[in-house]
């Protein structure tokens, strides 16, 4: 089975996203990025994050999905869910994240590994990209039952817990890789 993306540009809330796919319907996420949550286990555990095996490879749960993070574009007919937020908290929260390596122009102008916010929603086209979910950061903040019955309704899941046990916010918070 294809991978499903997870796709975001960083700090969109891509890890709130694979927080409520595992609190909310049981589903592990792997990413692209070995060590993506920095080894802090409460926090995978929490996620629901499954580390890289020592090939690279990632080993879904048996009847799993296959759900995997990525910042970076990939091309291809791979379904997947898109987060977006508003391009300038995203730009903002990234600033944060890297402060003081990355001053804020070069996070704005894209002179860093991930480009442009702009440029990278222009490249994944969540609105025309084919059996893809777009699901705005501003939203599921406001709106976590909508946000489960769209990703119930795309992922053909059943919902198995409404209520994340730790507060959005919460995890929301900057983790460092």
């Amino acid at each position: 089975m294809k991978p499903i993306w997870l796709a975001s540009y960083p700090r969109s809330g891509n890890t709130l996203v694979r927080t409520i796919l595992y609190q909310c319907f049981n589903l592990k996420t792997g990413s692209i990025y070995v060590n993506d949550l920095g080894g802090k286990s409460p926090l995978e555990n929490y996620v629901g994050h499954i580390e890289h095996n020592e090939n690279q490879s990632i080993t879904f749960p048996p009847g799993s999905l296959p759900i995997i993070k990525t910042h970076k574009f990939q091309n291809g007919d791979n379904s997947t869910i898109y987060v977006v937020r508003d391009g300038r908290a995203a730009c903002a929260s990234l600033w944060e994240f890297t402060n003081p390596k990355v001053p804020m122009i070069d996070i704005i102008e894209g002179n860093h590994k991930f480009g442009r916010w702009c440029d990278h929603i222009n490249s994944w086209n969540p609105i025309s990209r084919p059996n893809t979910l777009l699901l705005k950061y501003e939203h599921i903040l406001e709106d976590i039952d909508g946000t489960l019955l769209s990703l119930s309704n795309f992922l053909d899941l059943e919902i198995t817990n409404n209520v994340l046990p730790l507060s959005l916010i919460h995890i929301s918070e900057p983790t460092r890789r």
